[in-house]
């Protein structure tokens, strides 16, 4: 069922700008659970972007995230030089025991088909999870550098990454 969808998107979008069917599943997916952070409407994806009916656009970025954050300055102190240090130190293996106990709970629960990875920083939390298990996995952080890392350094491309206000954050009820 997958496959086939992607081979099908595959197809669509060889006349446009090409970007990784894989990426925009992730996205297709992710419309699920997302409004518009303008005017709270339903967003569909619409070529490389989440649209809603008032036509307000979030593209997806190359590297494989939206922003959702529009106008805000980031923080100092929250940068790209921080999160790759600590993505050196998470990629060591030097907090895997808290993953591997976080995946044992996640695997217990059955009925739940989501997780949504709040604060998210480089990602690799959720793309650990989203390997490890079958759970959809949205991640969000307000800073775009650590956004910009998770993306690219998610080879399995399984996790929908987007640059947001928590305390904003554009969930359907």
């Amino acid at each position: 069922k997958f496959r086939l969808f992607r081979d099908i998107l595959n197809v669509l979008i060889i006349s446009e700008v090409t970007m990784n069917a894989d990426i925009l599943y992730t996205f297709e997916n992710g419309a699920r659970y997302f409004r518009c952070p303008i005017c709270k409407g339903k967003v569909a994806l619409k070529k490389q972007s989440l649209v809603c009916a008032n036509n307000h656009s979030f593209d997806i970025a190359k590297q494989g995230y939206i922003n959702y954050i529009m106008g805000k300055k980031q923080f100092k102190n929250y940068d790209k030089e921080s999160f790759e240090s600590r993505k050196a130190i998470l990629d060591k293996g030097f907090y895997s025991h808290i993953l591997e106990n976080l995946i044992g709970i996640i695997e217990g629960l059955s009925k739940c088909t989501s997780i949504l990875d709040v604060g998210c920083g480089e990602g690799y939390y959720a793309r650990n999870i989203v390997e490890a298990t079958d759970k959809d996995v949205i991640a969000f952080d307000i800073s775009k550098d650590s956004v910009q890392l998770a993306a690219r350094s998610d080879s399995t491309h399984g996790v929908a990454w987007f640059v947001g206000d928590l305390s904003q954050l554009p969930i359907k009820d």
